[in-house]
Parts: structure tokens; sequence; C-alpha cells
């Protein structure tokens, strides 16, 4: 790419936006012993493989906080699924312990029922063996 440059003795280095729709800026410098612009290869080079480079490290960036971002999700949904597990094992044992005291107070029940059946069945054989032993006597 060559110009004519009206300022002489300026030696101008500039950045063409021409050159970003292909990914990569162009440079001129200003000669000014022959007043045209030459685009100087190897900064253009400089300049696109410095673009890639910060754009790998914005990149990189950008996934990296995306991952610290996924990590932390993925730890708090973690947290929140051990304290849901957690209440409801703790709530299933609060369950079994009610039901199991139901039972035992059920089964003490039917104990009590049963010695105080026995006790009667006993005063009733008791009474009984005296009513016997009275008739025998006052025969």
């Amino acid at each position: 790419m060559v110009l004519k440059s009206r300022t002489a003795y300026a030696k101008i280095l500039t950045i063409t936006s021409r050159g970003h729709t292909h990914g990569m800026a162009s440079m001129a410098i200003v000669n000014s012993n022959c007043n045209e612009v030459m685009v100087d290869q190897a900064l253009l080079l400089t300049i696109y493989f410095g673009n890639i480079k910060c754009s790998l490290k914005m990149q990189f960036e950008k996934e990296r906080k995306e991952h610290e971002e996924a990590i932390s999700d993925t730890e708090r949904s973690a947290l929140q699924d051990k304290e849901r597990l957690k209440k409801e094992i703790t709530s299933r044992i609060e369950d079994t312990r009610m039901l199991m005291l139901q039972q035992m107070d059920e089964q003490l029940n039917a104990v009590r029922t049963g010695f105080l059946i026995q006790i009667l069945t006993c005063e009733d054989l008791a009474f009984q063996k005296m009513r016997m032993i009275f008739r025998f006597t006052h025969l």
C-alpha cells in the first residue's frame, strides 16, 4: 500500500480501520524522504499475534470465570442437596421414633391388660376357692 503524504519530515505511526475486517490491523509508516506510506509487515504480524494473544488471554479469563461459577453452582447445589437430605432423614427418624413409641405404648397397654386379667382371674379363683371351702365346712 503506497500513499503520497503532504507532511514532510514527519514520521507517523497509524492504525487504519480497514484491516480490522480481516481480523488484523494495518500499520503504516510515513517515510519523510520519499513521502510514501509503506506497510510494515513485521508490525502487522506483531499486532496480529499480539491481538490473538490478548484475545486468548481474555478467552482464558472468561472460561476461568465460567468454570469458577460452574464449580460454585455445583458446590451450592451439593450443599442444598445435603441439607435437603439431612432434613429428610431427620424427618424420617422422627417419624420412626414416634411410630416405635406408639407401638411400645400399645404393647405396654396389652401387657397391663394381661396383668389385670391375671390379677382378676387370680382373685376370682381365690374367691371361688373360699366359697368352696366355706361350702364344705358348713355342710
